[in-house]
This record gives C-alpha cells, sequence and structure tokens, in this order.
C-alpha cells in the first residue's frame, strides 16, 4: 500500500511538473525551467526511475550552459515526456 501511494504521488506531481516545465520552456524561463527540471530529478531518483533522473539532469545542465540554450532543452524535455509517459503507460 506504501509503495502504491509512493508511485501515485510520483505520477501525479510529475505530471504537473512537466506541464508547468513546458510551460517555462515556452517562456523561455531559465530559473523555472531548472528548478522544474531539478524537481522531476529528485523525485525520479527516489523511486529508482533512472532514465527519467538522467533526462531531467541533462535539462537542468543545459539551461546553465548558454552555449547549448533551448535548442537541446526542447528535445530533451520531449524526450523526457515520452520516457515519462511510456513509464507510467508500462505501470502494472
Amino acid at each position: 500500500v506504501l509503495v502504491a501511494a509512493v508511485l501515485d504521488d510520483f505520477i501525479a506531481t510529475t505530471r504537473t511538473d512537466l506541464g508547468r516545465l513546458d510551460a517555462a520552456i515556452a517562456a523561455r524561463d531559465a530559473e523555472e525551467t531548472r528548478r522544474r527540471a531539478h524537481r522531476v530529478k529528485g523525485a525520479s531518483r527516489i523511486v529508482g526511475a533512472h532514465r527519467l533522473t538522467g533526462l531531467a539532469q541533462q535539462i537542468e545542465d543545459a539551461v546553465l550552459d548558454s552555449g547549448h540554450g533551448w535548442t537541446t532543452v526542447e528535445p530533451l524535455a520531449g524526450e523526457l515526456r515520452a520516457t515519462f509517459a511510456g513509464a507510467v503507460t508500462a505501470e502494472p
């Protein structure tokens, strides 16, 4: 029961964070983009979603690296969303 509750919370909060991440990217808000990626990274790490953790870290790094800019962040965010969707669909 506890594991199910943790996973349900992870799914709900990550959906919210991904929506806010998309909004931050659309607004070119670097700080909010970094903050939302950081939240997804932390939550993913807690539940052992290593691929999501890595993608969120890459988004954080890309936001901080002005040389790459948004052209790197946007495809990573798409991959993060797709990976999350696949993980949620695959749950038993």
